[in-house]
């Protein structure tokens, strides 16, 4: 098959991200194909717009499939929970056309033969990062005033952040080194411009207790005082060269989210840390575009444009701090910059 700029972004993300579904890729590499559902009961309503994976998505895939380029994995669920959707890995051939495309070493792509991320029990929650950096690059293509800079996945961290420990003190005196693991880390910075602004990014799946009696234990209250105690020292500064930066959270749910913010805010977490949930990040709005005639049931029916939210500038992100529910937008230090 003739490769063509998307075939080489889809198998750039899948090295980036690990696996990744048909409807991440179909999202963010063909647009949201809508399904039009009608309510048989009333054939005069208006239907239901519905998103669906694009079928010139699942037509290119078997593509990449049948050549050897990627390879089609079925993810692990309990029998009562049906049938998850099929994972696409890249295969090492992929991989290498992917290298030679982009004049780089097989290992620089992000492929890595024996894939760790894609273990069961841990492949929902590489699937939910993989969702935040997707919607990301997605939100940076839109415009161009926006760079991404660098996106270190969470092998990458790993390897950077395990030198480094961080001292957190208690009331008594006494110090506790700890060390500290993001889900990702990504800078932007606008166009032209050298300063760049730093992420980190944590992505909660609800698994972890938000806080507990016990001070080992491992908690949410545990992460932020320890983020807390990371930007009072030099590790901002050895990793990244800066000590500034944000953290942000994506969680599940707005239930989930305001536990999480009531904590961060009892612990002291201010403007440095951003959340929104998945619920907001991944919801699909539909836009009217004019109406047209229905051949088959001979009326007249909305047409309606899928969009998925921007996570640079629509406001989706709040701060502990702020009690009066104020949403944010991610790029409001980027439109400082530029002023």
């Amino acid at each position: 098959m003739n490769l063509t700029v998307r075939d080489y972004n889809i198998l750039r993300d899948i090295a980036l991200f690990g696996g990744l579904t048909a409807e991440q890729i179909g999202r963010h590499h063909f647009g949201v194909a809508i399904l039009y559902k009608w309510d048989e009961s009333n054939p005069n309503s208006p239907p239901v717009p519905t998103p669906i994976v694009h079928s010139n998505c699942q037509r290119r895939m078997k593509l990449l499939k049948d050549n050897n380029l990627v390879k089609r994995m079925q993810q692990y669920v309990l029998l009562s929970l049906g049938k998850a959707p099929y994972l696409y890995t890249l295969t090492k051939f992929g991989a290498t056309c992917l290298a030679e495309y982009l004049g780089c070493t097989i290992e620089e792509t992000g492929y890595r033969e024996r894939e760790t991320r894609l273990r069961p029990n841990y492949v929902d929650h590489l699937l939910m990062t993989s969702d935040v950096g997707l919607s990301l690059r997605h939100s940076i293509a839109q415009q161009s005033d926006v760079a991404l800079v660098t996106w270190h996945n969470e092998t990458v961290i790993a390897r950077r952040h395990t030198a480094h420990e961080i001292p957190v003190e208690y009331d008594d005196g006494s110090v506790e080194m700890r060390k500290l693991f993001p889900d990702a880390y990504f800078a932007l910075c606008n166009v032209g411009r050298e300063r760049k602004f730093n992420h980190l990014l944590e992505v909660d799946r609800g698994s972890e207790t938000a806080e507990s009696s016990d001070p080992n234990a491992r908690s949410w209250a545990r992460k932020i005082e320890t983020y807390l105690a990371y930007f009072e020292s030099t590790v901002p500064e050895r990793l990244y060269g800066s000590t500034t930066g944000r953290v942000l959270t994506v969680t599940t749910t707005a239930r989930r989210m305001a536990r999480l913010l009531e904590v961060s805010r009892d612990i002291g977490a201010q403007s440095r840390f951003w959340f929104t949930n998945l619920e907001v990040l991944m919801q699909t709005r539909f836009e009217s575009d004019g109406t047209k005639i229905d051949r088959v049931r001979r009326v007249s029916r909305p047409v309606y444009v899928a969009r998925m939210p921007d996570m640079l500038h629509d406001p989706i992100w709040s701060l502990p701090h702020e009690s009066n529910g104020e949403l944010h937008c991610l790029d409001e230090p980027l439109r400082k910059d530029r002023s």
